[in-house]
């Protein structure tokens, strides 16, 4: 469907899309200006609500069924974010230490989620699945307030548009979680 940043450089071509990926998702979007922003942070607010029940004393059981679904969207935010915003924002010197952090800790939670895979005795499984939600607690925490802010006031609005049309769409995909690939810093 989306082929090239570049088709997506007539934001009235973004809004017609926008509106059909809103559409699908069943959700409402503002559709006036660029909500980068407000995407990413969507996602992280629906992340924060899985991990409330993650470091909560629910049943082991409960716990594992909402891991599943942290680490999916976790997976699918991650990808999403990387291939949309992360690039994005590396055409832009002021942003690169920002990103690159961000780029380290996907790399580092795809490293945890690989090790809780393996892990099956209860108390382990459970500290190593907190330390997960540590660390993506302040990830999230800090993105929004150090790397969104920079995001807002260097990245032009067709760059932004660009970046919030690719992630919607990565984010719609079946699939999108990245399966169990794991990719590697490369920039």
């Amino acid at each position: 469907m989306l082929k090239d940043l570049n088709e997506w450089m007539n934001p009235g071509l973004f809004l017609a899309a926008k509106e059909k990926i809103t559409s699908a998702l069943g959700e409402a979007l503002p559709v006036a200006t660029s909500d980068l922003v407000l995407v990413l942070k969507k996602d992280h607010d629906d992340l924060r609500e899985l991990m409330k029940t993650l470091k909560s004393d629910e049943p082991i059981s409960t716990k594992r069924a909402t891991y599943r679904r942290f680490r999916q969207l976790l997976r699918s935010h991650s990808r999403a974010e990387e291939r949309a915003v992360y690039e994005a924002c590396l055409a832009f010197r002021k942003l690169e230490k920002e990103t690159y952090e961000g780029y380290t800790e996907h790399e580092v939670a795809d490293m945890l989620m690989a090790k809780i895979a393996s892990i099956r005795k209860a108390p382990k499984w459970e500290a190593a699945v907190e330390v997960l939600v540590e660390m993506m607690e302040h990830h999230l925490d800090e993105e929004e307030r150090d790397l969104f802010p920079l995001i807002d006031r260097t990245l032009p609005l067709g760059t932004k548009l660009q970046a919030e049309a690719l992630f919607l769409e990565m984010r719609r995909e079946p699939g999108a979680a990245g399966g169990g690939a794991t990719r590697r810093l490369v920039h």
